[in-house]
């Protein structure tokens, strides 16, 4: 009964945000491959937010999927909920090379499927890619792919899966990959450790389409410009 109600509650709040769901030939896409590590461009908290609502969106869609995440959160009373919930705990940039390739590939040796979810920047703030996903990749002889969230489009964009052995080294593999990442618009394109598309606007919300689903729902139809006028001039300070 939860599932299914926060499977609705999550489609509604997408659809009043203006935010597309994922098409039944994207999620097969998605799931082509047995084992694949995705990248995606993050320069917000959000992403987690409307992740977590495709997530319950659309049920089953990746139950073989991990997310990697920064560590800090998981040293909280919640820390033992994300684990549960196939967070994993990224190494933090100074302390790379202390085994998080590693302990990840052996974790997920076991799993006919695996789909890693993963930043290559590691941050939200525009930095130099981390090698991280691609020796992940090597370790669990997976292939990489890049996924992302259009806030110009407002949907989840899924691009190309690669083949490592295609590639004689790293950097080559990164041109490749940059560019097919510079497709996607964040909702901070100055954030972004690559460059990225011409693009209009990026947003959050549709503002149009909420208020056109909120009338749809409601049958209310408030003048917003009207109410926000009233509270402009009620909130300024009178004279005596």
């Amino acid at each position: 009964m939860f599932y299914l109600l926060a499977k609705w509650i999550s489609r509604a709040i997408l659809y009043m945000s203006g935010w597309k769901l994922i098409m039944e030939k994207d999620k097969k896409r998605l799931q082509s491959h047995n084992k694949v590590v995705y990248i995606f461009p993050h320069t917000s908290v959000w992403e987690f937010v409307i992740g977590v609502l495709y997530l319950f969106a659309h049920p089953g869609l990746l139950d073989d999927g991990y997310f990697v995440m920064k560590p800090q959160p998981f040293k909280k009373w919640y820390g033992g909920i994300l684990k549960k919930a196939r967070f994993i705990p990224a190494t933090r940039r100074e302390e790379s090379g202390k085994g998080f390739v590693n302990k990840t590939a052996t974790m997920l040796a076991s799993k006919e499927k695996a789909y890693v979810f993963i930043s290559p920047e590691g941050t939200r703030v525009a930095n130099d890619w981390k090698t991280g996903f691609y020796y992940l990749a090597q370790e669990m002889d997976a292939k990489i792919g890049i996924v992302g969230l259009d806030y110009e489009l407002q949907e989840f964009v899924i691009k190309n899966v690669y083949d490592l052995e295609k590639y004689s080294s790293y950097e080559e593999m990164k041109k490749v990959l940059m560019k097919d990442m510079s497709s996607i618009v964040p909702l901070y394109p100055s954030s972004s450790g690559s460059m990225v598309r011409e693009y209009t606007t990026t947003r959050l919300i549709n503002m149009r389409n909420f208020f056109h689903s909120f009338h749809t729902i409601t049958g209310v139809n408030p003048d917003f410009r009207n109410l926000y006028e009233k509270y402009r001039l009620n909130s300024i300070p009178r004279t005596s």
